[in-house]
């Protein structure tokens, strides 16, 4: 459910149209801070957008940075003056590339205060494993960049020439090949997204003393999840640091269920964090179906 600060927000920037603005020139990038490929992209409007391609932990992703939106980013903060990150993140939950519209997988923004934004403040916006990156490629041969309300881009297509091919050869892939869905992939990263959402949601409910936080189901989550999403006994090194990771994010996950508490209040609490549990387990069954 869309907090009312949320639809306020969303209303807000829908009155609003992000500027055209046509790229100038841009530079290109091999093996430039830790990243395969990486272009930075100068508009008419003197400012910057910033591409990455990165292959952490062995997931490709293409990263969008953007900077030098400070008036747009200002508007995702509540009375407090603190982020609104549902607002955030359900603006812009989408790239249009060319002719191809591709979601998001990620998006962070790090500014926790809206006083604290300035032109340097960025949003990291992120498309994750290598069939959706290959995607995103391959629609850059043809111009235009648009994400609503955020950029909109002319002057494209041989302005990320080079990143294109640099791209396609880190990743070990013919120039416009398509590369076959990883399904597995994809409930992962549904299955992530839940089960941050899954733990939070315990957390706000034992802080508002409607449930308890349940630590065995964490437990037999995790231990299921590596088990469905790195599957066979070739990957158990895999496994085993996926399960790490999973528990790695507990912390932050908590931390938020109650600053939920707090900003929400307790109404249907219990709830919620039940049905919350419901997508995190679906996740992991379409998973292991795929064995």
């Amino acid at each position: 459910m869309i907090r009312s600060t949320s639809l306020a927000v969303l209303f807000a920037i829908s009155a609003s149209v992000a500027t055209s603005e046509t790229v100038t020139d841009s530079e290109t990038f091999e093996d430039r801070s830790g990243y395969p490929c990486f272009v930075q992209l100068n508009t008419d409007a003197d400012k910057k957008i910033t591409l990455q391609l990165s292959d952490y932990k062995d997931v490709w992703s293409l990263h969008f940075l953007i900077s030098d939106r400070a008036n747009i980013y200002r508007k995702f903060f509540d009375k407090r003056g603190l982020r609104d990150e549902a607002a955030f993140t359900g603006a812009f939950g989408e790239v249009r590339i060319g002719k191809r519209t591709i979601d998001f997988n990620d998006i962070s923004f790090l500014e926790v205060q809206r006083q604290n934004v300035n032109e340097k403040t960025f949003g990291i916006f992120s498309i994750e494993e290598q069939h959706n990156v290959a995607r995103a490629l391959g629609a850059m041969a043809d111009d235009e960049v648009e994400i609503q309300e955020l950029i909109s881009l002319d002057g494209t297509a041989e302005a990320l020439k080079e990143f294109r091919s640099c791209s396609y050869a880190a990743m070990g892939l013919r120039e416009g090949q398509r590369v076959e869905t990883d399904f597995r992939a994809e409930y992962r990263m549904i299955f992530e997204g839940a089960f941050e959402n899954w733990v939070a949601s315990m957390a706000r409910a034992e802080h508002c003393l409607a449930g308890r936080f349940d630590d065995d189901a964490v437990a037999k989550v995790v231990a299921a999840a590596g088990s469905a999403f790195y599957p066979g006994a070739l990957k158990f090194r895999k496994r085993n640091e996926y399960r790490d990771d999973l528990e790695g994010r507990l912390p932050i996950a908590k931390l938020s269920g109650m600053a939920n508490a707090k900003t929400e209040g307790c109404f249907m609490a219990s709830m919620l964090a039940d049905a919350a549990r419901i997508p995190v387990d679906r996740a992991i069954e379409e998973a292991a179906k795929l064995d």
